[in-house]
């Protein structure tokens, strides 16, 4: 699923916070590593969805949000 479909999915269902997980675990794609969290980002700003990820620059951290 791209990240532009994850954010519809997260309305159709009706969700209150977006959570995306398992992105940027490998460096295997041909696109920059953090290219999905920011489609996902842009996607859920443009459609007012409340949406909560690790800042990429937080390693093992717990209820660290931006």
């Amino acid at each position: 699923m791209f990240p532009e479909e994850t954010v519809q999915s997260h309305i159709d269902l009706r969700g209150n916070l977006l959570l995306p997980v398992h992105w940027g675990a490998f460096t295997l794609a041909i696109y920059d590593w953090d290219e999905p969290i920011e489609r996902a980002l842009k996607a859920a700003h443009e459609r007012d969805v409340s949406i909560a990820t690790p800042r990429i620059d937080w390693r093992n951290s717990r209820n660290k949000f931006i």
